[in-house]
């Protein structure tokens, strides 16, 4: 096929392998991380803390009776009850800072997968719109019936943009559970450059596809 009808696919290709890296970057960039554990949203209350409550006051009550009474196993209970109340004030306060950093791994795979979804998308739609372009050139060339046949076949090979988002989304819950902002930063910028070689890779891929219709 002559090299000269190929030649405006594969400029239009680099092209777009430029507008899908801003796209990317661009994306990515979007992706906020709380400066510190501060700016991180934690609720107030659960149902733990509500129960800790619960037990301090009724502890707080049980000393006031046995300061009156002087009922040593009133001392025992109410010494129970803020023993209990304080456990579950501590554990409550690490279930809602656990649920905190669940939830930001949660909205940053949300923001990857959107960014992956958009990007594949737009790649899906530039190469229908460029193979359907190439068919129709190849059908109005002069080549004989057996060589448009094995040419089209080649234009049908269009490579996917290919992530792999269930790890991206395992890593994430990980490092939920290491409650270490500074690793989501690092883990954005991983995952942006394994988004970024991906399109590499397509792209790559598909101008082999153009090199060799050249060729043929």
């Amino acid at each position: 096929m002559d090299n000269t009808v190929v030649k405006p696919y594969a400029d239009a290709l680099a092209a777009q392998k430029a507008k899908l890296q801003g796209y990317v970057a661009d994306g990515f960039g979007a992706l906020a991380v709380p400066a510190d554990a501060k700016a991180l949203p934690v609720a107030r209350k659960d149902f733990l803390t509500d129960s800790a409550v619960c037990f301090l006051v009724l502890g707080a009550i049980g000393i006031v009776i046995a300061l009156v009474s002087r009922n040593m196993g009133v001392v025992m209970a109410a010494a129970a009850a803020i023993l209990s109340g304080g456990y579950l004030y501590v554990k409550g306060k690490q279930a809602m800072r656990a649920t905190a950093y669940a939830n930001l791994s949660s909205g940053l795979y949300a923001g990857i997968e959107q960014v992956v979804d958009g990007t594949r998308s737009r790649w899906s739609a530039f190469m229908a719109g460029q193979n359907d372009s190439l068919r129709k050139a190849v059908v109005s060339s002069a080549a004989d019936a057996d060589a448009k046949v094995a040419l089209i076949d080649k234009i049908g090979s269009t490579p996917d943009i290919t992530v792999n988002l269930p790890e991206m989304q395992a890593d994430l819950a990980a490092i939920a559970a290491k409650e270490d902002l500074g690793a989501y930063r690092a883990y954005i910028d991983k995952a942006r450059s394994a988004v970024s070689a991906a399109v590499d890779t397509a792209d790559g891929a598909q101008s082999a596809i153009y090199t060799a219709l050249g060729k043929a």
